[in-house]
């Protein structure tokens, strides 16, 4: 839970547990002080109500734009084509210069100039845990669009600690990472939000890129996977378990 939740917590717990001693009063016949007890529960439940509508506000968008990711090692990998090291799995395919990855057809993360300077677009996800229900955070803590990131969570910063690297984090907890290894070789790691059909509605879920790739309906433990014989296109998780390249 964010730390930032908790104030709102207690008052809430604090609420219910006052209207509790309102409600023994009231059944007691003393009606000034289940009056009194019960007006306590109300502006408890009331400020932490306002407490959690502002915590849910976003903030005015904080732009903050990035070059390309110049790669680690100037030379090209040791092997044809391009590597995407994705949570640990080592994805080959065909030599491009741009790639999609897209559940059910859906992107959630574009690498374009993977021979140069690499460009991300995605949308970092919160983790899972956001806090409770009543002022539970949106589920995107950033959009990246070719490197601009636009910090939508509260707490969320972006950072390039290094030519190479992009790191999304809030706190401690690093939310998205994208690394240029080699020209054509990327790694990333982190949680990735796909929406619903793409369609720019809040319902989607979180790919997970930690130890493996996680989806809705598969999952991918870490080591090699080589998708080069399927030609070029966009690298699809499908429902069914399966991940493939289809045409864009």
């Amino acid at each position: 839970m964010n730390p930032e939740h908790l104030p709102l917590l207690a008052l809430l717990i604090a609420a219910i547990f006052v209207a509790g001693v309102a409600i023994g009063d009231l059944m007691a016949r003393r009606w000034l002080a289940g009056l009194r007890a019960g007006g306590v529960a109300l502006l408890a439940l009331a400020l932490a109500f306002v407490g959690g509508t502002r915590l849910g506000r976003h903030e005015q968008p904080r732009i903050t734009r990035l070059h390309g990711l110049v790669p680690i090692n100037a030379r090209p990998g040791d092997v044809a084509g391009t590597r995407l090291f994705l949570g640990g799995v080592s994805v080959s395919i065909a030599s491009r210069d741009r790639c999609v990855l897209a559940f059910e057809g859906t992107p959630f993360l574009t690498l374009d100039s993977l021979r140069s300077g690499v460009l991300v677009t995605c949308r970092a996800a919160l983790p899972d845990d956001r806090g409770p229900i009543l002022w539970r955070e949106p589920p995107i803590a950033a959009s990246v669009s070719q490197n601009a990131v636009w910090d939508l969570a509260q707490g969320v910063r972006a950072a390039r600690p290094d030519p190479h690297t992009l790191v999304v984090r809030r706190e401690d907890d690093e939310l998205l990472k994208v690394r240029h290894l080699a020209p054509g070789t990327v790694e990333v790691t982190g949680g990735l939000w796909v929406e619903d059909g793409g369609d720019g509605s809040s319902s989607g879920r979180t790919i997970h890129l930690r130890k493996g790739i996680r989806w809705p309906g598969g999952s991918i433990p870490a080591g090699p996977v080589d998708l080069t014989p399927q030609g070029e296109g966009k690298i699809d998780l499908e429902r069914n378990g399966s991940i493939r390249v289809i045409p864009e």
